[in-house]
This record gives C-alpha cells, structure tokens and sequence, in this order.
C-alpha cells in the first residue's frame, strides 16, 4: 500500500519547505521508509540543495545573500547527502520539475514495479495539469 501527502498552496507559502523538513525527518530514522517526492515548483538539484541548507542550519535567503559565510558548513552537508546511502538505494527518490498528472502515474507506475513500494508518497504541487 502506498501512503500519500499532498501540499497545495500559492507561491511562497512554504510548500516545498514543508515537503524538505517532512523528508529530513522520515530519513533520519532508524529504519526509514522508502520515499518519492514529486515537486512542481523544484528541480531534484534545487531540492536537494535545499536539503542541504536545512541539514546545514543555513537559511537559503541568507545564503543567497552571503555565501561565503556558510560556505564550508554548506560543503560539509553537501558530502554528507552526496555519500549518504539512502540516496543510492531508492530510499528516497526525487522527482524534480513534475509538469502534469500523467508525469507522476508514469512515475508511480515504474515505482509499483520494485520489491518494496515507497510506503510515503510527498507531493508539492503548486499547479498540475
């Protein structure tokens, strides 16, 4: 069975940041589920740069102001998702740029296809046609 979480909302509401905290959470358990994000509004690279900024304590506004004062806290997170395993594995899977409806059922449909089903399914959909 897969379980769903859908956030709708305007612009700037704080979907996707809602979505990225949700995610820090769940992977950082002891056992975690399995986990596919959809995201209308961010690119898988956009998203996980901000995973990063949340595991380094970095707002992304202050970092967009002043780089250079969280440049090495942001480098250190950084490695730390590049080499974390859960990424690898298909614990966690980031669908970036989601454009319509039938982009997330081609998606789930190759999802139901593996041994274990993402058991958490985050969706941030700004507008989806």
């Amino acid at each position: 069975m897969i379980n769903g979480l859908t956030s709708i909302g305007y612009p700037g509401t704080g979907k996707s940041f809602f979505a990225i905290n949700l995610v820090e959470g769940i992977i950082g358990a002891a056992e975690p589920p399995r986990v596919a994000v959809f995201s209308t509004e961010l690119s898988k690279i956009d998203y996980l740069k901000r995973l990063t900024l949340l595991r380094a304590g970095v707002h992304d506004l202050a970092f967009k102001k002043d780089p250079k004062t969280y440049a090495e806290r942001v480098k250190q997170n950084l490695e730390s998702i590049q080499y974390d395993p859960r990424f690898e594995d298909g614990t966690v899977r980031i669908f970036g740029n989601v454009k319509d409806i039938e982009e997330i059922e081609a998606a789930m449909q190759a999802l139901s296809q593996l041994e274990q089903l993402p058991q958490i399914i985050v969706t941030g959909i700004e507008s989806v046609s």
